[in-house]
């Protein structure tokens, strides 16, 4: 498994081992340890400009996920750090607990979950669920 962790933002520090051990054992129990996977830490700006020409929307976001459908590489997962930390103090979550949920959200995006309608909302949640309880 080849997981690249970086980290873009300018304000903002993030402990590699600590994610690439969650993450690597969330492939795992997906099945996917041989596969590679990116996953950048940005600002607020930075996301929305993504967010703008991907998804044709405005403004920030706290994660998007580029499915690259290859068996060798799952795809990339951006997280806006500014926008986690606003949504983290709003849950009362410590940012690394919500870094972890915002990554586990985008991995099941790029396994193809999604959460526009009520039953796959459902779905995606069960499995972010059973996936927090394995870390």
């Amino acid at each position: 498994m080849l997981l690249h962790l970086n980290n873009e933002h300018p304000h903002y520090r993030i402990s590699p081992l600590y994610f690439e051990k969650r993450i690597r054992k969330i492939l795992r129990h997906l099945g996917l340890a041989k596969t590679e996977l990116g996953i950048t830490f940005v600002t607020d700006p930075a996301i929305a400009v993504l967010n703008k020409k991907y998804l044709h929307k405005k403004g920030a976001t706290d994660v998007l996920s580029f499915p690259l459908n290859s068996k060798k590489c799952l795809g990339d997962i951006v997280i806006s750090f500014d926008t986690l930390r606003k949504e983290a103090r709003r849950l009362k979550k410590s940012s690394r607990e919500h870094a972890v949920f915002l990554m586990i959200h985008g991995i099941l995006h790029l396994l193809g979950y999604d959460h526009v309608k009520v039953k796959d909302w459902k779905k995606m949640r069960k499995k972010e669920e059973e996936l927090l309880k394995i870390i």
